[in-house]
């Protein structure tokens, strides 16, 4: 039956050159369907399965997946159309039409053969889901079997239960925030997800600023670890040995787990009493509230990029004291994996649980960074409109 209905909406009359996105959603997940429609023809399709979207309307979710999607997307066509308006739609107009060198324009349609493709992409995506949802759920073991082919690929001393991953947002240096996303046993844990506005970093420096988000990720261990208010002013002062793991997550259980990294600030506001908006924007490599969630150590650490994003990564966190948790880069372009120290990078197999588990990891980090990238810009494109009214 499906076969029979996609044939018959092979033939497009429109012969434009087209994209189309459907969307579908259930509890904690999204699914993204899309159609590749060239000069009348539907020549394939391609699934996308999203996590951590609980709380995140239609509209942002799928308008930060595709600016994701086209990031990499070897072709841009001159139309999207898509099931619902996204946010921030002239935005990602624009950025698009830059990258294809013409106008691309992002539709709703309303009428006629177009929104027979939305609404088949649409359905099949809601199909997709069902059934993957299903064959996860169906196999409890298959998250064991992607966790136990990692540390074997990876050569970790422990199953990586708690998974950690990092990317970072920027255009050209501006709106520049990180983000962290946390799996474990499989799982996404989407309350213990976390976003860093870059404070310390001028210019286009993605080493630097991932650098900047992991010093705050993980400065309470230094401070456990080595005394109260040791070297506060030296974070990057490299550490003579990497601390002991047990030691670490020991001290970390301590009274003063969850105190502030920071004495308040010289306005005599403290940073609890700041606003939500305030403290997930961030304030610099160490002005800002210790979270609690920081307590528990991750057992993989993963950053989105390659060999350099990995030293980058490396020396970060040796430098705090904790550069024996286990780090990989996932590099997006062959899928590859990059540790520190090895030259050739680790090359999963394709079908492997192990690689869909770690896509799924790397590719949620990126989608949270591009949504609080987007919300950023947008904030300060509406600052900057404002900037030239007098009075205000």
């Amino acid at each position: 039956i499906e076969r029979t209905t996609e044939r018959q909406v092979m033939e497009v009359r429109d012969r434009t050159d087209m994209d189309v996105f459907g969307l579908a959603r259930q509890e904690q997940e999204a699914y993204v369907q899309v159609w590749f429609v060239r000069r009348g023809n539907v020549i394939g399709r391609d699934n996308f399965q999203l996590d951590g979207t609980v709380d995140e309307p239609d509209e942002r979710v799928l308008g930060s997946f595709i600016e994701q999607f086209y990031e990499s997307a070897p072709y841009v066509p001159r139309r999207v159309l898509l099931p619902i308006t996204v946010e921030d739609a002239p935005v990602i107009e624009q950025v698009l039409s830059e990258r294809r060198g013409r106008p691309v324009r992002l539709m709703v349609p309303l009428r006629g053969e177009k929104v027979q493709l939305v609404q088949r992409a649409a359905t099949n995506a809601r199909e997709s889901l069902q059934q993957a949802r299903a064959r996860w759920l169906a196999d409890s073991g298959k998250k064991r079997q992607a966790l136990e082919q990692l540390q074997d690929a990876l050569s970790l001393p422990e199953l990586p239960c708690r998974i950690e991953c990092y990317d970072i947002s920027n255009i050209q240096g501006t709106s520049a925030v990180g983000s962290m996303v946390v799996f474990v046993d499989g799982h996404p844990k989407p309350n213990e997800y976390r976003r860093f506005r870059i404070k310390g970093v001028a210019g286009q420096n993605d080493f630097a600023m991932m650098q900047e988000v992991l010093k705050r990720r993980f400065w309470k261990v230094r401070r456990e670890t080595e005394g109260e208010g040791a070297n506060e002013g030296t974070p990057d002062r490299q550490a003579d040995h990497d601390t002991d793991r047990e030691a670490v997550q020991a001290a970390l259980r301590g009274p003063n787990a969850g105190a502030l990294m920071t004495a308040p600030t010289g306005n005599g506001r403290n940073e609890n009493r700041k606003s939500k908006a305030e403290r997930e924007a961030g304030s610099g490599a160490v002005d800002h509230e210790y979270d609690e969630s920081f307590q528990t150590m991750p057992d993989l650490v993963i950053v989105d990029g390659g060999k350099g994003q990995v030293s980058a990564a490396h020396d970060a966190m040796r430098n705090l004291g904790v550069g024996q948790i286990p780090l990989a880069g996932l590099a997006k372009r062959f899928e590859e994996l990059y540790v520190k120290d090895v030259s050739e990078p680790i090359v999963l197999d394709r079908t492997s649980q192990a690689l869909y588990l770690v896509q799924r990891v790397r590719d949620e980090a990126h989608r949270f960074a591009i949504t609080y990238h987007r919300g950023v810009r947008s904030k300060a494109g509406i600052q900057s409109a404002l900037d030239g009214i007098q009075g205000i």
